[in-house]
């Protein structure tokens, strides 16, 4: 997927340059943090600061899907 794309539809002003993704194991974790989790959630917030445009970024949770099983 282009980032052209993402920009323009969720009004960017310029195009996107990076992307972070994050996979959590236990979806039904994150409604009970751990220490370990919410510290490794505050360094990451903390690093994103020094490098991030906050007022131009976006964050979205998504679901997976499995549409194609090619693993048998």
């Amino acid at each position: 997927m282009a980032s052209h794309t993402i920009a323009a539809a969720r009004g960017f002003v310029e195009p996107l340059d990076g992307l972070t993704e994050v996979w959590i194991a236990n979806p039904a974790a994150r409604a009970e943090p751990t220490d370990e989790s919410r510290h490794a959630g505050e360094a990451m917030a903390e690093d994103e600061r020094r490098f991030v445009q906050m007022d131009q970024s976006r964050c979205f949770m998504t679901k997976e899907h499995v549409i194609f099983d090619h693993t048998s």
